[in-house]
């Protein structure tokens, strides 16, 4: 989709020495070649290319599981892990994995949870959390994710200060975002204030700032009743790549294959989407072409944070300049890496 691809809306370039930089795509086996601008003073220019309105909070993670337990029972398992995250927060890692800087606009509680998100995020320095205010006396989001033996989760959510993301927090933060080339709003379900009007507006301000804008609500916690998805498909038209995965877009539009979900939901007002398909792959389609590129077959130990990693790999892919194709290969292999190891 060609004005999603370069500079789509018009931004002037600025003329800086380039410093050029190598890494190395996921399998180790491509060198990935990109620039990163340098200012009069001689220091990177570290604009951020990403901008985050979403949801920070604590994993814990447990599982293997073979069954849950019945309720007065118990099990035991080989594996706990705590990790600062959200559907944000994995995604600006991610990203900084890349090489590419975000800037994350959320909220946490002040206490030990939020401190160590922010001790956290220290490793990460092309993620900006200047924008993630820690609200007092109010305990920070967490998420139970339960594994089975198959590497799929289920969650069990607190909440906590991540209903404190209203449109006041937002006004204080809201130029780090609307600097940004790409802006993602995820975890919506998450940010019950900003939900409706308030988001409608601020994705109007976003494409107003010229920025491409992407959606991934994530899952229903209320299980997709009408009025939620009438909701949610009325926010398409201000959105420029919607990013469900198959099973929320079927919530959406209704049961039916892949590429006639995607096109229902191009017909709601979306100028692309991005449809995740767990083991199946992935699928772009536009006005002007539709891509699937199938999954890698790997054997899953942790889908956590998967849809994130695809949205992460997704933009790098775009704003390499790639075609759909290349993009969602890379994408998939990307994921194919994230779900088949535990995190480091």
């Amino acid at each position: 989709m060609p004005p999603l691809l370069g500079n789509p809306h018009g931004r002037a370039s600025s003329s800086v020495e380039l410093c050029t930089t190598i890494c190395y795509d996921v399998d180790a086996t491509q060198a990935l070649v990109y620039s990163l601008p340098i200012g009069e003073d001689g220091w990177i220019i570290m604009a951020h290319t990403v901008g985050i309105l979403g949801n920070v909070n604590m994993d814990l993670i447990m599982g293997p599981l073979p069954k849950l337990p019945s309720w007065g029972h118990e099990l035991v398992v080989p594996l706990m892990e705590t990790r600062a995250t959200g559907a944000a927060g994995y995604t600006a890692m991610a990203l900084d994995r890349l090489g590419l800087s975000t800037t994350v606009v959320g909220s946490i509680g002040d206490d030990i949870w939020g401190n160590f998100i922010r001790h956290e995020f220290a490793r990460y320095p092309h993620a900006d959390m200047s924008g993630v205010e820690s609200v007092a006396g109010v305990a920070t989001g967490l998420s139970v994710a339960l594994l089975n033996q198959q590497g799929q989760r289920g969650f069990v959510s607190f909440s906590g200060a991540l209903d404190k993301l209203d449109s006041q927090m937002l006004a204080r933060h809201e130029s780090l975002l609307l600097a940004a080339r790409y802006i993602l709003v995820c975890g919506y379900f998450f940010m019950p204030a900003l939900r409706g009007d308030p988001m409608h507006a601020f994705l109007r301000r976003a494409r107003q700032a010229g920025a491409i804008v992407m959606l991934d609500t994530g899952w229903d916690l209320d299980d997709w009743p009408p009025s939620t998805c009438a909701e949610v498909l009325s926010l398409l038209t201000d959105v420029d790549i919607f990013l469900p995965n198959i099973d929320e877009a079927q919530a959406l539009v209704g049961a039916g294959a892949p590429q006639n979900c995607a096109q229902r939901l191009l017909d709601r007002g979306a100028r692309a989407v991005a449809l995740k398909l767990g083991a199946g792959g992935s699928l772009w389609a536009d006005r002007q072409q539709i891509v699937v590129q199938p999954g890698r077959t790997v054997t899953a130990v942790d889908t956590t944070g998967a849809g994130d990693s695809f949205n992460a790999a997704l933009i790098y892919g775009l704003e390499q300049g790639w075609g759909m194709a290349r993009t969602l290969a890379f994408a998939n292999a990307f994921c194919s890496v994230i779900v088949s190891r535990l995190r480091d």
